[in-house]
């Protein structure tokens, strides 16, 4: 009677202990908030054609990679949906009136990071490391 009374209290604490865990509401690391100075499509046209890296479309809830010619490359939010899901992914968003950083975070590392700054109202600068910049043009 014991064993049994021991293995359904081992069980319930397991259940409840599950179902709290994660509270499906946290939307901060489900999605990306991009400022509304950034929200568009940029696109890297100030190098020669073959030297051009492309650039990204921001929507209110996402950043999509684009390559020269405006097609995507990498979804970010549906690429990191199942493991936001699973709680593997985190998102880490610094927003100024001027800058955003995204910080993706798996597994305990945080790569990549993503870092725009404006420029003047047709352009955004995209911090690519710390010695080059490349100016995104507003499509």
């Amino acid at each position: 009677m014991k064993k049994i009374t021991k293995t359904l209290l081992i069980l319930g604490l397991f259940l409840l202990i599950v179902s709290c865990a994660k509270d499906d509401d946290d939307s901060s690391s489900s999605s990306f908030n991009p400022p509304s100075w950034i929200i568009g499509t940029w696109l890297d046209k100030t190098e020669p054609e073959w030297a051009q890296i492309g650039g990204f479309k921001f929507t209110s809830d996402n950043i999509i990679d684009l390559n020269a010619e405006g097609v995507e490359i990498l979804n970010y939010k549906e690429g990191l949906q199942s493991t936001i899901d699973i709680g593997m992914t985190t998102i880490e968003e610094i927003i100024t009136s001027n800058s955003y950083e995204i910080r993706i975070k798996t597994g305990g590392v945080t790569n990549p990071i993503l870092k725009f700054r404006k420029g003047d109202t047709n352009t955004i600068v995209y911090e690519l490391g710390s010695l080059y910049d490349i100016v995104l043009t507003k499509q």
